[in-house]
């Protein structure tokens, strides 16, 4: 058993810095190189099987044979003789990207352009060893002290000139990262790869996942699809060259996306030059600073971006390259609202072209663009929070999947979708909303969540009669043999899944979901923390080892009401709600509402209308959003 002070081979370990489902990780100091180092001990139940140390150690042999900056290096590892599996590797001081993630939701462009940039120079690197990685995801991606991003956990990797591990008919992977040639179990190249880097890129920007779902077969379903939201429809603020880069990615067809990790990270640093940053020598807006201080780093950048994207729109324009103005104008209005010269070249780009050069008048064409990027920017800018920055909207629970461009369906072959566990114990699915249109049945919170009626007792107790006492406690024994069932002493689990909100267990570190917590056997509680949008609520619940693990779903989620305000009607009108009615304004001037779709707000007086106000609440842009409120006013 490993303890701190055990050594392995010229390592010692001091200390045990975080558990996962396949191993446990401890901090330990190399004797020769006199260093901090990462030791990573497979649990001895995985150890016990000769297929998983075979892979356990094909990970440490593939990528000893080859360092670069970018990949996690590998200092040693176990034989096949040794008690234990272990690999000891270089010490990472800093956050992964999925922690980075959970702290500030979603990134810039730009940080996020720098860490995919980093993550195509490790890829490439893998690559060119034939090695694909197969499992990349945020939790596989660190960020050290100095900036320098690491790639790690190449524990799934297949080496292409290893035909004896093959895993045929197997899944292995994180679903919502899967390629759609990995979730079909074809066979897979380093284009596969390429595609989980669109998938990373896509959450880094937005702030979610293209593909999304209940459970792991309807996200694979969306995957073998093709079907997801065009990242800019979620970022008005996307710069388009990112977006093109991102949609390029995702392609379900390997042959429509890029062939390279290399010509992907050409195309990365094109677009990081274009906004005046150099990938080599980014300083200052390096990925350390970006982690040292997120907000001040946006904040600061956005600044130098609204000039440099000013003069970039305005010289697309000159060219008479009017898409790619439009787009570099939407990004700058996005930022910065009231930006006035944007708005002044936008008009002057209305202008007729000379009838000489076969012209035609494009007032009209360029009128109505303006309107629609002051109206995006209106409305974007008026109805942001803690989740949005720089115009990324908040992820709504519901949101139709909706495709980039048409796509034909990818026949099964009649072949069921299952997903293979890989030996790292359960990993909770990385879902969201269910992509499917058709509305669902709401499902009825499980047994443990449902609030409970209290029950009046009917006569006084014994403790409340003169003169009597209550008996002492019955003793536990007797309990147990009343419910012929034996005390719970194994830990229990509780599963969140990918809410809007954080969630807080028995006081401890507020996190986002998808995440599991291990708690000791006995009742808990879970605290879904309040947001603009979502009310506050605290899930009481009990967890036995011996018992189905506990999952807190969206369905606990509660919604703010939103509010409507009557101002400048008399105060004795009527006001009606959805035809029915509430009494005069002076009683019923704010009025709450808690249930989505079309509310229609009516205001008589005299057998004549005052006004009628349909209102659209929902999750989208435009629409009342919950907790949000609106003020009605005479037509």
């Amino acid at each position: 058993m490993i303890t701190t002070g055990t050594i392995l081979g010229r390592v010692e370990v001091r200390e045990k810095v975080g558990e996962g489902g396949m191993a446990t990780v401890y901090r330990g100091r190399h004797l020769t190189l006199e260093t901090d180092v990462a030791i990573k001990v497979l649990h001895p139940h995985l150890a016990s099987s000769e297929k998983n140390r075979t892979r356990f150690q094909r990970e440490a042999h593939a990528i000893q044979k080859f360092t670069h900056d970018n990949i996690l290096k590998i200092h040693d590892y176990s034989g096949t003789e040794t008690e234990e599996a272990w690999i000891v590797t270089e010490y990472i001081d800093g956050p992964t990207l999925r922690e980075l993630l959970d702290e500030v939701g979603a990134m810039m462009p730009e940080p996020a352009a720098l860490i995919a940039w980093h993550l195509c120079r490790a890829l490439q690197a893998a690559h060119d060893q034939k090695i694909i990685h197969r499992d990349l995801k945020p939790e596989n991606v660190m960020i050290d002290r100095t900036g320098v991003v690491k790639l790690m956990d190449f524990g799934i990797a297949r080496v292409l000139d290893a035909d004896n591990v093959t895993m045929t008919g197997a899944l292995v992977g994180s679903p919502a990262y899967m390629s759609p040639e990995q979730a079909l179990d074809e066979g897979i190249d380093a284009r596969s790869d390429l595609f989980s880097l669109g998938t990373v890129l896509y959450r880094m920007v937005t702030g979610t996942l293209p593909f999304r779902g209940s459970n792991p077969s309807i996200v694979l379903k969306a995957i073998i699809d093709g079907t997801y939201e065009d990242p800019s429809s979620r970022v008005p603020s996307l710069d388009h060259a990112l977006a093109s880069i991102i949609c390029t990615l995702l392609a379900r067809n390997r042959e429509d996306r890029y062939q390279s990790a290399k010509e992907v990270g050409e195309r990365l640093e094109a677009f990081l030059r274009s906004v005046g940053i150099d990938p080599e020598n980014p300083e200052p807006w390096s990925v350390r600073d970006y982690v040292a201080a997120p907000e001040e780093y946006e904040d600061q950048l956005a600044a130098i971006l609204i000039t440099t994207l000013t003069a970039r729109g305005r010289k697309e324009a000159e060219d008479r390259r009017t898409a790619d103005a439009l787009h570099t104008f939407n990004r700058v209005l996005a930022l910065d609202e009231d930006n006035t010269e944007v708005v002044e070249i936008i008009q002057a780009m209305r202008r007729p072209l000379p009838e000489e050069e076969g012209g035609f008048d494009t007032r009209w064409l360029y009128g109505a663009v303006l309107l629609i990027l002051l109206g995006v920017g209106a409305a974007l800018f008026g109805q942001t929070d803690g989740f949005t920055r720089w115009g990324a909207t908040e992820p709504d629970l519901t949101i139709p999947a909706l495709p980039l461009a048409p796509r034909l369906p990818v026949p099964v072959a009649e072949r069921a979708i299952q997903v293979v566990p890989v030996d790292e114990g359960p990993e909770p699915a990385v879902v969201e909303a269910d992509p499917t249109p058709e509305p669902t049945p709401r499902r009825e919170p499980p047994e443990f969540l449902r609030p409970r009626d209290p029950v009046e007792p009917t006569t006084p107790t014994p403790s409340e009669r003169p003169g009597e006492t209550a008996p002492p406690d019955p003793d536990p024994d007797e309990v147990v043999a009343l419910v012929d069932e034996p005390p719970c002493e194994k830990p229990g689990q509780v599963h969140v899944e990918n809410l809007l909100q954080q969630v807080r267990v028995d006081g401890g570190e507020a996190v986002y979901g998808p995440v599991s917590f291990t708690l000791p056997p006995g009742p808990h509680e879970v605290q879904l923390v309040g947001t603009q949008f979502h009310q506050e609520r605290t899930l009481r619940v009990t967890v036995c080892g011996e018992q189905p693990d506990r999952r807190v779903t969206n369905d606990d989620v509660r919604m703010r009401p939103s509010v409507l305000l009557l101002e400048g009607f008399p105060g004795d009108a009527t006001v009606r709600l959805d035809g029915r009615e509430l009494g005069p304004v002076a009683s019923h001037q704010r009025i709450e509402v808690d249930r989505m779709g079309t509310i229609l707000v009516e205001v008589w007086k005299d057998a004549s209308s005052l006004g009628s106000f349909p209102v659209k609440r929902g999750q989208e842009s435009g629409q009342l959003l919950p907790g949000q409120t609106r003020t009605l006013s005479p037509n």
